[in-house]
């Protein structure tokens, strides 16, 4: 780039007013090149012409500017501008707080929606189930007032054993072809007791754990039939003593494996467990029915069961047989005399409560129904209210109780899960 600057001299160095000073200033070189005429100059002339160079960069905005520039320039600094950029900064402010209370109530609207879904399905899921265990059940109360009431058209004394074995043909098929791998047992126990129980189905520590070898009645008789999953055959368990007996012990064999029958148990002489010329009779011994068999005997007292009257007890631990589980009983209480599900055949007859007939079945199929309810992520399980035990989840893989080993023995026991911390 070049410039050119022509001055009249003013400096205290007088010059010549024709004298011109040519300045070139080349972009590629910072020092200027000074041409003389053909006069020649001073070193004050010099100087004069560089102070001449440096005032003219000097950039005037009024001068160089255009109008527009200038307009908007004075447009943007006017004193009121500055209140419009606050109210477009408490504008903005509150378009973020509107944006952030919008979403904060659309993530309670969301959130509270997602909670009545939610529990619109546990209401469901829970109505499915309700419907699937009084699938199970319903049967149940009908198998045991159907029972009850036939052994008394028949005339069939429940508190004897021959009464009782009466019953097993009737009581073995409906275990064969209802319950099915739910299915487990059936069993009636009269004239036993026990002690560390009151009337009430309280625990009764003063008795000091009365009567634990021995039913407290020389007419204690019990018959119960097992169900095995198929190939393995029935078993029958009773009492050894035909009339009864305060330790009547228990015997089991099981049924004919070819024929489905349960064997003749009179082909054994009185009071002989064991005959191997016989059959395959095995004697368990002494067990104690009403305190080990589950909560039926308490049940019976705490619900004061009149005849005819069927309940459900609490669950428990089952392991006598597979697959090993949590188990339930239908419970209807046996009296004597007997007079049916009808309580108006027998006005003024004074009666005792002297046993029950209990039908129980495995919870396991719980587990596999939730399972099969194919939820995606999520998880249901369920709790018995009135103690706490896990009874069953979506995941079939979870066993709903522990394992439990004995340090000594190594031998393994199992008890319910309880819905807290430790044991899961």
């Amino acid at each position: 780039m070049s410039v050119q600057v022509e001055e009249a001299a003013t400096n205290t160095n007088p010059i010549v007013s024709d004298d011109i000073i040519k300045v070139e200033v080349n972009e590629l070189d910072s020092s200027p090149s000074v041409e003389k005429d053909a006069t020649g100059s001073s070193p004050g002339i010099m100087g004069s012409a560089m102070a001449a160079v440096t005032s003219e960069k000097v950039f005037d905005v009024q001068e160089h500017a255009s109008g527009a520039m200038i307009k908007a320039y004075t447009y943007w600094h006017k004193p009121w501008r500055a209140w419009y950029l606050v109210a477009q900064a408490i504008g903005l402010m509150a378009a973020l707080l509107g944006s952030v209370g919008t979403w904060q109530l659309t993530l309670l609207t969301g959130i509270d929606s997602l909670g009545i879904l939610t529990g619109q399905l546990m209401d469901n899921i829970g109505l499915q189930v309700e419907e699937s265990m009084y699938g199970k059940m319903l049967p149940l109360t009908i198998f045991l007032r159907q029972g009850y009431e036939t052994a008394y058209l028949a005339q069939y004394d429940l508190t004897t054993q021959e009464g009782q074995m009466a019953m097993v043909a009737q009581n073995t098929a409906f275990l064969e072809t209802y319950l099915g791998s739910t299915r487990c047992c059936t069993g009636m126990f009269t004239n036993m007791w026990y002690h560390g129980v009151d009337d009430r189905g309280r625990e009764n520590d003063m008795m000091n754990k009365a009567n634990e070898d021995d039913y407290a009645d020389d007419k204690a008789q019990f018959n119960i039939l097992v169900a095995n999953p198929p190939p393995d055959p029935n078993w029958h368990i009773y009492g050894l003593y035909k009339d009864g007996n305060s330790k009547n012990p228990t015997v089991m064999e099981t049924f004919d494996p070819v024929t489905g029958r349960p064997k003749d148990p009179y082909r054994y002489p009185a009071g002989v467990a064991v005959n191997q010329s016989i059959g395959n009779r095995v004697n368990w011994g002494f067990n104690h029915w009403p305190k080990n068999d589950g909560f039926w005997y308490k049940t019976v007292r705490e619900k004061d069961l009149a005849e005819g009257d069927v309940t459900f007890s609490r669950v428990f631990m089952w392991d006598i047989n597979k697959p090993v589980t949590l188990k339930t009983h239908g419970i209807i209480p046996i009296f004597y005399p007997q007079c049916g599900v009808d309580k108006s055949r027998c006005p003024g007859m004074q009666q005792k409560r002297v046993g029950a007939w209990v039908v129980g079945f495995k919870l396991h199929f719980l587990s596999q129904y939730l399972s099969s309810l194919q939820l995606k992520g999520g998880f249901i399980f369920y709790v018995e209210r009135e103690t706490g035990n896990f009874i069953a989840s979506s995941d079939a893989k979870f066993d709903s109780f522990r394992t439990v080993v004995d340090e000594t023995t190594k031998k393994l026991s199992y008890a319910p899960c309880e819905a807290n911390a430790t044991d899961f």
